[in-house]
């Protein structure tokens, strides 16, 4: 908590230090200067991290040294499928380690991958150094236990897709697809996103959030629906997500996609205006509130949510310029 305090001040530091004045030329420069100097620190944060912070950062460091020790001719064989689950992270963990067999450097290696992502994101859809520095706050307080420190393989597939959203709102759909299945061998739930291209359809997508809010109570109930599913998929390992426990689900999460999404169906004009593309932004956030009762059953499920939910990062501080 410390640690996310500290990335907190510096990022309202850099508000004052990286202050946006000039012409929009000169606003530009200082912004990228801005995320450039957030980026490195968030990258810091993760990638120096103690081995014992977060759920299964130890659990890979185990997993990367048994990847080095095992022959090419196995991962290469298991990459789509076989005995292994999610075959392209041990490949580039392979890979990683046959030149630089150190647990740490892949920590670092990963943390600016994503980003680095993220901070081209944050260049493409936010407009001042203010609304970065709210997304870093919120990034901090919804984000930072998943992409920071724990879940390596979803954290690399994340930041590819994040390199697929301007493919999809350029409507370049075989890159698109390239990239959805780079990711899909990292981790197979990314597959999932893949349904982002086709928001784009749908430019005035006012109905999109209709039938979100309409379905939101039904999909509390349809958790084991969607886990039988799964379980005659490729995705069968992640199914048992779907299945109701004794959690209590992310009710806190659930309420701030609620509330995210009827401010944003409030001000959809406005914020989809503000942008090209910005309308497959806003759809996401819809999508997100559609799947975040699937978390009641099982919190694990934020892996399903949070590739729509993570447009919030770019919704929210657009929501506090409207």
């Amino acid at each position: 908590m410390y640690v996310q305090l500290v990335i907190l001040i510096f990022a309202l530091l850099g508000l004052i230090c990286f202050k946006e004045t000039g012409n929009v030329c000169n606003q530009y420069k200082m912004r990228k200067k801005y995320v450039i100097f957030m980026m490195f620190l968030l990258s810091i944060q993760s990638g120096l991290r103690n081995l014992g912070v977060g759920a299964d950062t130890y659990a890979y460091m185990q997993i990367f040294y048994n990847d080095i020790d095992e022959s090419w001719s196995f991962f290469v064989s298991n990459l789509f499928y076989g005995d292994i689950k999610d075959g392209g992270y041990h490949l580039i963990s392979k890979l990683f380690g046959t030149f630089i067999p150190n647990f740490r450097c892949f920590l670092i290696t990963i943390a600016i991958l994503f980003f680095g992502a993220l901070g081209t994101f944050f260049m493409r859809h936010l407009k001042s150094n203010y609304e970065v520095c709210v997304s870093i706050a919120l990034y901090e307080c919804l984000y930072y236990s998943f992409f920071s420190i724990t879940g390596l393989r979803q954290t690399i597939a994340t930041a590819i897709l994040l390199y697929a959203v301007k493919y999809a709102i350029d409507k370049k759909i075989v890159k698109y697809v390239m990239l959805i299945l780079l990711a899909t061998t990292i981790h197979k739930t990314a597959l999932l996103f893949a349904p982002f291209y086709l928001l784009g359809i749908i430019k005035k997508n006012r109905i999109i959030f209709i039938v979100s809010f309409l379905l939101f109570v039904p999909m509390f109930f349809a958790g084991n629906f969607l886990g039988n599913i799964l379980r005659d998929t490729s995705m069968e390992g992640y199914a048992h997500y779907l299945d109701p426990n004794d959690t209590g689900g992310a009710y806190v999460f659930t309420i701030y996609i609620m509330l995210l999404a009827i401010l944003t169906f409030i001000n959809l004009k406005d914020i989809n205006k503000s942008a090209e593309g910005c309308y497959l932004i806003t759809s996401s956030i819809a999508i997100a509130l559609f799947l975040s009762p699937l978390l009641a059953l099982d919190a694990n499920n934020q892996r399903v949510v949070q590739y729509y939910s993570v447009f919030g990062l770019i919704i929210l501080p657009r929501l506090c310029s409207v």
